[in-house]
């Protein structure tokens, strides 16, 4: 996780975490159906940071518990984030894996060449080298 994540979540208080972890999954659900128009505060962005890895990751309970603890993260906050995590889980791969655009879209051809320029009429002995490519991309 990035330094700024585990900071947040190693500051969010055992008394705040259920709440954050409410607000969190309430953002999670909402995604699905339509966008979220409010602020989010940073333990609630910590939490969704934490909730998008492990749930692309598709990490078991043991695994996530491990990677929380070997962060340094509380054992009370870490319960409630495997215990979110365990709710929102199943729900919330199916909205992730409906909203990627890119796995749809894959490699079609490539076509490259390198290109030298030798020198122009100011600067006789000037080399200027490219490689110019293009790239397509297909529907699956």
């Amino acid at each position: 996780f990035p330094k700024e994540v585990v900071e947040d979540l190693r500051n969010v208080s055992e008394d705040g975490i259920e709440a954050a972890c409410t607000a969190a999954e309430e953002i999670l659900f909402a995604l699905g159906n339509e966008t979220v128009g409010e602020t989010i505060n940073k333990d609630s962005k910590a939490l969704l940071f934490v909730l998008t890895f492990l749930v692309k990751g598709r990490s078991r309970e043991i695994e996530a518990k491990n990677m929380l603890d070997s962060q340094g993260i509380g054992e009370r906050v870490t319960l409630a984030i495997i215990e979110s995590y365990n709710r929102v889980s199943a729900k919330y791969a199916i909205v992730l894996k409906n909203n990627q655009t890119l796995s749809k879209v894959h490699f079609k051809k490539l076509d490259w060449r390198f290109q030298v320029t030798l020198a122009s009429r100011s600067f006789l002995s000037q080399t200027e080298p490219r490689v110019l490519t293009k790239l397509y991309l297909g529907r699956k």
